[in-house]
């Protein structure tokens, strides 16, 4: 088991992808994960007052949540809605 599986206890992880300046956006919370995974898929760990990101299978950022609410994945399985 590794470090990744043992922390999911406790909390839920999705996928994201970081923009071409290395951040991610969770819950309308913006977070520089770095210039280097610019532009990569990152998982993030969500727990009670805590988010962790993770690239490539290794830790790279954890930051306190500055939102209480619920965070959603908008377009489920990267599947955004068709247009018409």
């Amino acid at each position: 088991m590794d470090l990744w599986q043992l922390d999911v206890v406790g909390g839920f992880h999705l996928a994201d992808g970081s923009t071409a300046n290395g951040v991610v956006s969770v819950g309308y919370q913006q977070v520089c994960i770095g210039a280097q995974y610019a532009g990569k898929a990152s998982d993030v760990l969500v727990k009670e007052g805590l988010l962790q990101f993770w690239v490539d299978g290794q830790l790279t950022k954890t930051v306190a949540r500055a939102t209480q609410g619920v965070i959603r994945k908008k377009h489920a399985d990267g599947q955004a809605p068709r247009q018409s």
